[in-house]
């Protein structure tokens, strides 16, 4: 019951701040809500890291970050396949982490990648990745079974 109560409480949020990064929606919370909010963020590693402003690349970087989030009827998506194929067609594959995050430096190239669980697979998303820029790419599954 907590754990839900505590993925609730940061889907909610993350949802607030989806359109801009408006901390109004933080300090609206109530103590209760802060305090599973903190939790939360205390049990992912890579949302720590984040907050603290650890992690990422520098802008000087050769390579390119693409990391995000899966997710069911807004709920995080644990253990989802994640690959990535280049334009020469070179694939890397990764899941994600039991928050649903996904994180793979990667050289600057265009890029498709698919997210696959219990066999259903997204379409393809494009993207471009340079050198130093971090790429969120988040996919909401609309069915898993």
């Amino acid at each position: 019951m907590e754990e839900k109560l505590i993925t609730t409480n940061y889907n909610l949020i993350t949802k607030k701040m989806e359109s801009k990064l408006d901390l109004s929606a933080i300090k609206a919370l109530s103590k209760e809500q802060r305090m599973n909010l903190a939790a939360a963020i205390r049990k992912d590693p890579e949302l720590w890291n984040v907050v603290n402003g650890i992690g990422g690349l520098s802008e000087n970087s050769e390579k390119g970050l693409l990391q995000g989030n899966t997710s069911f009827k807004k709920e995080v998506l644990a253990n989802v396949d994640v690959t990535i194929k280049n334009k020469q067609d070179q694939e890397i594959k990764t899941k994600t982490n039991q928050y649903g995050f996904f994180k793979v430096e990667l050289a600057p190239n265009l890029y498709s990648v698919t997210f696959t669980k219990n066999n259903i697979q997204s379409e393809p998303k494009e993207l471009e990745l340079l050198s130093g820029m971090t790429f969120c790419l988040n996919y909401e599954f609309e069915r898993i079974e």
